[in-house]
């Protein structure tokens, strides 16, 4: 896995500078809600740091039946660390059946989520895509 360690982030401040990253954030940013702060409660958030530096973002939000997952990379270390990032974040994973929520208009994404396994689910309120993937 070359230079690129994966573990629980430092601070929040580490999981801020991926969330808050220009292009990351405009991808998942909530029309009408400004995101101001990260939350801390039943979150798991697992870094990918290259010589120190975070470059990379796995957030387990985990709730009293399932846990949803959401991997973040800044867009210059995708090709080069994203399939290594998420195998190796997936090894700290809190639950065997996660979850996690697509938006239709990001089909790359969704072939992501599907090369590690993810498979459709359902669809929420919202018109994003529910993917499920189980462990075992």
């Amino acid at each position: 896995m070359s230079d690129l360690s994966v573990r629980e982030v430092d601070s929040i401040r580490d999981a801020e500078k991926i969330i808050f990253d220009p292009e990351i954030y405009e991808r998942i940013r909530v029309e009408g809600f400004e995101l101001k702060k990260l939350p801390t409660e039943n979150c798991i958030y697992i870094g990918g740091y290259l010589k120190g530096e975070i470059i990379a973002l796995m957030v387990y939000y985990v709730r009293e039946k399932y846990t949803t997952c959401h991997p973040y990379i800044l867009k210059r270390y995708r090709g080069k660390f994203g399939v290594s990032f998420v195998r190796e974040s997936f090894k700290m994973r809190p639950r065997d059946i996660l979850y996690t929520n697509i938006s239709q208009g990001f089909p790359k994404v969704v072939k992501f989520a599907e090369y590690f396994g993810f498979k459709y689910f359902g669809q929420r309120i919202d018109g994003d895509s529910i993917y499920c993937r189980v462990w075992g």
